[in-house]
């Protein structure tokens, strides 16, 4: 069973009134993350605002006008910042020294294996669960094995699916949280 994804819809027009409502929804669920980081605060805020949006979504709690805000509010900042943000990462955190000496060929191996690795586990769960492999390995696989926000953006534009953004940044997220929980405890317990 494959999953028809209906790519002919009209794009919605532009409303700075439902761009403003992206905006406070994402505040909303950054201090929401905060808060609750302020009452357990082994656990980062960012991995409580991804739980957050994760429970809203998966429990139908946000009414569909505001999800379109805030989807409407995510194209803004995708379309119109990702340029200027991968300019600005790519010239404060490029080192030629530090990658000159991190670029062993046991790392090279280690980066294509897991690469390969983790894209053919992606395609083959993609296919299991009905959705193209393709795509599956492009965002589950190649884009968890990229640098975050900014890695996704440059594998899913150079794989020109850029609509699949929203994926790769719920996968990344999803997975960093829970990274972030586990190494927030396992810290607590290993090192008193």
């Amino acid at each position: 069973m494959k999953i028809d994804l209906d790519l002919n819809q009209p794009a919605p027009k532009l409303d700075v009134m439902k761009m403003g409502i992206g905006l406070a929804l994402s505040i909303a669920f950054f201090l929401s993350g905060s808060i609750l980081n302020y009452f357990v605060p082994k656990v980062h805020a960012y991995a409580f605002m991804i739980i957050v949006v994760f429970l809203c979504k998966a429990f139908n709690l946000i009414p569909s006008y505001y999800q379109e805000a805030a989807v409407m509010f995510n194209q803004l900042i995708v379309k119109n910042l990702t340029a200027a943000v991968l300019a600005a990462i790519g010239i404060a955190l490029l080192n030629l020294n530090v990658l000159a000496q991190a670029l062993t060929w046991q790392f090279v191996v280690l980066c294509l294996v897991s690469v390969f690795v983790i894209s053919i586990a992606a395609g083959i769960f993609g296919k299991l669960f009905g959705l193209y492999p393709v795509e599956s390995m492009i965002t589950a696989g190649m884009c968890n094995n990229s640098m975050g926000g900014t890695g996704n953006v440059a594998v899913l534009s150079a794989a020109q699916r850029m609509e699949l953004i929203a994926f790769a940044q719920m996968g990344n997220r999803l997975g960093g949280a829970l990274v972030l929980i586990l190494s927030g405890i396992l810290i607590q317990l290993f090192y008193r």
